[in-house]
């Protein structure tokens, strides 16, 4: 080559050159304004088409389904732009472009697109790539309908691929620019809707930066107002107190978290009660992200609850004091009863013992001969003395069982030994209306029982001489026994063929001295307190009297009592102990409301055992009291009780706010139709006859603690 011809191609090198630093310095000078995709695109693609190239567009690469779509195009026709528009993950355009590797190429029209293109006039085509760290995330796709591809010189395929390579650093900086826009958007939506007030501070020149229209509304003050507000010592006219804002503040600077409640001024110079949520951030210099809430309703509530709350605990502690002087009150009036019972036992036994006595010394003819008239007077006063004795002895008994002291004394006792000698007791009076008395010996005979047998005969006694004085002449009287062992209960069964009860005299029987008025219970003496006696004396050893009658057909009174299987030799059977954690709901505190001390005693061991906690009451009054101080978790409701009765102390406790929900389990020793809709309506959860089973009053304590 001449020198001529070197010179040439130096001077259009050298042209070149400038033309390809030229377009670079124009490519970055009008990038540098520009905000988004659509105005940065157009001055691409104008800046590439300055190189031999009159057509074509700029793709992106669809990140989901590697599709390429056009996002911009110049020089073609509408129909060229319609069928170059989209190009599929799998074609063989998208595959060349994945490759990474710029491609300059002559129409060969072997594909469709080729084709397309061919028929629209461009005769070379290059493909040149966008990357991003390696990654591929469009392409320039230009033409030429004047040069062929071997025509592009390589000094022009380098500015090509340079401005190539500036626009995948230009489209993904400007796609993040999107992205944070259009979360700054959203996130400015979200804290303009938001209920709470938003605030945030530049804690370099401690100038409020943001405020929601939430926090406007609550103060009073405009956007205006609030934004670029210079928060300092001097100048929080804002803040009602502001010493411990400020305090709260610093820590929160220092530990970058905290909540803190205090009170803010609105605008109109009234105050408001705030809880503050504040989040310190490093960015920006320091930035306090902070959540205002308005609680002044929930403010008034609290103080209200606490209104509610001194003036329930000055009303419990006035009835706690009534309480208790009720209590002492009552405490005289037990010691004044005891006095007068022991008197009047002393006083009217005493007197009886001398009429009896001399009455037997004259029946005997001690202290002279009687005529046959004189005999029957004597024996009249005789009758009549032991009559009254025993009314005597009935209402010191029932005294003494209504007052809680009557002891028993238990002991080991042979079930046949129990029957057969209350047997014996009224087998006199049955002959004399030849009634027939019959006793079934079963197995149950041969076992034995934990009773006061004293009392057990009185119990036993009572029910059969009842049955005979209302059952007429020629009648039947039935003592049978039956036992239970899965529920742990033996029960001794009265059952007569006499005149029966009606069902609205039931609720009567066991009450102290009433007597239904019937024709022939008006042909016997009493005082109507056999049956009371009777009930008193089965709740005392944990048990329960219940009653079947229908009129005309006669009447059956069951006793049921607990019991527990002896071996051989009278030793009893061992439970095994069960263990404190057997059971979801221990630790749950239970108040047994119970007036018999061995009672108490048998179920607390238990319970405790079972790992609840035990806290007794012996009367309605210190159940009340009790509950107040203990809040327990479930309650044990004994109906007999002294001072205040169970069903009356139901119906207190469901009317205490803090103890109305609490679990109420009711024993009773009576099991009367209708009783059970009486606990429950006055506020029982449940309602159980006694003796009551302790793995049966496992369970429902169970049912009614879980969760």
């Amino acid at each position: 080559m001449d020198s001529h011809s070197r010179t040439g191609a130096d001077n259009a090198a050298h042209v070149q050159t400038e033309q390809n630093l030229v377009a670079q310095r124009d490519l970055a000078y009008r990038l540098a304004t520009a905000t988004s995709l659509e105005e940065a695109l157009p001055i691409c693609l104008d800046i590439a088409l300055r190189f031999q190239m009159d057509c074509g567009g700029i793709y992106l690469i669809d990140p989901v389904s590697g599709d390429l779509h056009l996002a911009y195009t110049s020089g073609g026709s509408p129909a060229f732009i319609a069928a170059t528009s989209y190009a599929a993950a799998q074609s063989k355009r998208v595959q060349m472009v994945m490759a990474g590797q710029s491609c300059y190429f002559d129409l060969d029209c072997t594909t469709d697109i080729d084709q397309v293109e061919a028929d629209e006039g461009v005769r070379a085509l290059a493909v040149l790539p966008f990357t991003y760290q390696g990654r591929v995330i469009g392409c320039f796709n230009i033409g030429s309908h004047r040069y062929a591809a071997a025509e592009v010189s390589p000094a022009m395929r380098e500015a090509l691929e340079a401005i190539a390579a500036q626009v995948g650093h230009v489209i993904v900086r400007l796609q993040a620019e999107a992205a944070l826009r259009e979360s700054e958007a959203q996130s400015r939506a979200i804290l303009q809707t938001s209920l709470d007030g938003f605030l945030m501070v530049n804690i370099q020149q401690w100038r409020v930066t943001e405020v929601n229209s939430a926090y406007c509304a609550m103060s009073g003050y405009s956007y205006a107002e609030i934004m670029g507000l210079q928060i300092t010592e001097a100048n929080m006219h804002m803040i009602v107190q502001r010493d411990s804002a400020s305090e709260h503040l610093r820590e929160i600077i220092a530990i970058g978290i905290g909540r803190f409640e205090t009170r803010h001024r609105r605008k109109d110079g009234s105050s408001f009660d705030v809880e503050v949520s504040i989040q310190h951030i490093n960015s920006g210099g320091g930035q306090l992200i902070c959540f205002v809430r308005d609680i002044t309703q929930r403010r008034q509530r609290e103080n209200e609850i606490r209104t509610l709350n001194s003036d329930l605990e000055r009303r419990v502690e006035a009835r706690t004091a009534d309480l208790s002087r009720v209590n002492v009150d009552l405490t005289r009036a037990m010691h004044m009863k005891d006095a007068f019972l022991a008197t009047m036992s002393h006083e009217l036994r005493t007197p009886m013992h001398g009429i009896l006595a001399f009455a037997e010394t004259l029946s005997e003819q001690a202290i002279g001969p009687l005529n046959e008239r004189q005999i029957r007077s004597v024996q009249h006063i005789t009758a009549s003395g032991q009559h009254l004795l025993s009314l005597i002895n009935d209402i010191l008994d029932i005294s003494k069982a209504e007052s809680g002291r009557m002891d028993l004394q238990v002991d080991l006792v042979s079930v046949a030994e129990i029957c057969q000698a209350s047997l014996l007791f009224v087998k006199e009076l049955a002959a004399k209306k030849s009634i027939r008395l019959f006793c079934p010996m079963g197995d149950e005979m041969d076992e034995h029982v934990a009773v006061d047998i004293r009392r057990m005969k009185q119990i036993l006694v009572n029910l059969l001489s009842n049955a005979i004085k209302f059952t007429p002449a020629n009648g039947q009287v039935t003592l049978e026994v039956a036992i239970d062992v899965g529920a742990e209960v033996i029960r001794f069964a009265v059952q007569d063929t006499g005149i029966g009860i009606a069902p609205e005299n039931l609720g009567q029987l066991f009450q102290p001295f009433q007597q239904l008025d019937s024709r022939l219970s008006r042909q016997h003496e009493g005082t109507g307190l056999g049956l009371a006696l009777v009930h008193r004396l089965a709740d005392l050893h944990g048990g329960s009297v219940s009653v079947e009658s229908a009129v005309g057909a006669g009447s059956r009174f069951t006793i049921a009592l607990p019991y527990r299987p002896h071996a051989a030799g009278g030793a009893m059977v061992k439970r095994q102990r069960p263990s404190a954690t057997a059971r979801p709901s221990a630790g749950a505190r239970i108040l047994l409301a119970q007036d018999n001390e061995a009672n108490i005693q048998t179920l607390q061991d238990y319970l405790e055992a079972w790992g609840y906690p035990v806290v007794a009451a012996r009367n309605g009054q210190e159940t009340i009291a009790r509950a107040i101080e203990a809040r327990p978790d479930l309650i044990i409701m004994d109906i007999q009780k002294s001072v205040l009765d169970g069903l009356a102390a139901t119906r207190h406790l469901r009317s205490m706010p803090g103890l109305a929900a609490t679990p109420i389990i009711t024993l009773t020793a009576l099991a009367l139709p209708g009783d059970r809709e009486r606990y429950i309506e006055a506020g029982a959860n449940t309602y159980l006859i006694k003796p009551v089973g302790m793995v049966a009053l496992m369970d429902v304590i169970g049912r009614l603690l879980a969760p």
